[in-house]
């Protein structure tokens, strides 16, 4: 019998949950959720994908995402025992449709307190902190779905002047990337400064929820400044940021993903098809927003339609690739841009991804936000589409 290693993925899930290799025995049934924190087996990091998968591109991010929770948590039990404990019911909810699962709400509200009061003393904090706001912002967004950026953001400022120290420990970027990336994201829409811009380090980093776009991050950065200081009228004249928004683009256009040199070995064909897809539907949505950043409705919607098609039909063209059993995961943002721009956009596109799906009430709010758009531009709008999105309903932005 062939050995099982963890490093890929893919064979985890076959051969874990197919096989004997590993199987639940008696033993592992009697674990509780706080019990597997501190246990590692093959069994153990399949369950984990099958219950978090929806916070990965693919399987071969399992076992190294698995050990950064494990790590940190045994590092700080006191501070993310309560919101790991809470995220297992909130998530078994939403993936099995089980209504009489209810998410511990009670202890949401006290790990939020302690995200609010708990004083950083050192990295150890930090990293706790750091995994305690994306946990909460997480449970936020599969629950109540009102304060999702808002707590992200709040972890992402106190742990800043730490961040530093932080990047130099490989694992903690399995919670900083995802975290700077989902705020980029938001602040992308919103025209505010993402908290911290992502410094990427030698060597090319695959992330779990970013893939290949941890280069792209600093360039949509410096394109959030530039939407700042146009919604804030920062800029002297038209003519300055017609430059930087040129300028930007071209950034854009030229920018190349970096992929390590075992990127073959190290994750499946589906997994790489699919991070290379979310590389051209994040490119394209970054020259859409800045193309709207300058052009308002009614100008050159012929471009703006381009760029979301090429959204879309990047999507579909992986689904028609990869097939119905394997699922396009991080793309939310692109499609929901793209939404935006096309009137007769594929309804199934929604159902198609496993986040929104998890989230029903966060879909819900962003297709009353997208309804309200189009009834604004039907009814003749022609002022910028951020604007008219910030005028809108309340929404949290899914990356």
């Amino acid at each position: 019998m062939e050995p099982l290693f963890l490093s890929s993925g893919l064979e985890l899930l076959k051969l874990s949950l197919k096989r004997g290799v590993v199987t639940c025995d008696s033993y592992m049934i009697r674990l509780t959720d706080a019990q597997e924190l501190r246990e590692t087996s093959p069994y153990l990091v399949a369950k984990f994908y099958s219950k978090y998968h929806i916070f990965m591109i693919g399987p071969s991010f399992a076992p190294i995402f698995r050990k950064a929770v494990q790590q940190s948590y045994l590092r700080s039990p006191a501070i993310l025992e309560g919101i790991y404990m809470a995220m297992f019911t909130a998530v078994d909810r939403s993936r099995t449709g089980n209504d009489t699962l209810h998410p511990d709400f009670a202890q949401g509200a006290v790990s939020l307190q302690q995200l609010r009061t708990t004083k950083i003393m050192g990295t150890t904090d930090a990293l706790a902190i750091l995994a305690l706001g994306q946990s909460l912002a997480a449970f936020d967004l599969l629950t109540k779905c009102v304060d999702t950026s808002l707590i992200l953001r709040y972890s992402l400022s106190s742990i800043q002047p730490w961040y530093q120290e932080l990047s130099k420990h490989q694992f903690i970027d399995l919670f900083a990337v995802a975290s700077i990336f989902w705020d980029t994201s938001w602040s992308l829409l919103r025209r505010e400064y993402p908290v911290i811009k992502f410094c990427p380090p030698k060597l090319p980093i695959v992330d779990r929820l970013a893939g290949l776009c941890t280069t792209l991050l600093p360039i949509l950065y410096d394109l959030c400044v530039i939407g700042h200081k146009i919604k804030h009228k920062k800029y002297a004249e038209r003519q300055s940021f017609i430059v930087a928004i040129e300028r930007i683009k071209q950034r854009i256009l030229a920018w190349t993903a970096t992929e390590p040199d075992d990127l073959a070995k190290s994750f499946s064909k589906e997994e790489i098809l699919g991070m290379k897809t979310q590389v051209l539907m994040y490119q394209n949505v970054a020259l859409l927003i800045a193309h709207r950043m300058l052009n308002p409705i009614g100008t050159q919607d012929d471009t703006a339609w381009e760029y979301a098609n090429s959204i879309t039909l990047e999507f579909l063209t992986y689904q028609a690739l990869a097939g119905n059993v394997v699922q396009l995961q991080q793309v939310g943002f692109p499609i929901l841009i793209a939404a935006l721009e096309l009137a007769e956009f594929p309804d199934e596109i929604w159902d198609s991804i496993p986040l929104f799906n998890a989230a029903p009430q966060a879909l819900i709010k962003l297709k009353t936000a997208i309804d309200y758009v189009w009834t604004k531009r039907r009814h003749g709008y022609n002022g910028y589409m951020l604007d008219l999105v910030d005028g809108g309903p309340d929404f949290v932005v899914i990356p």
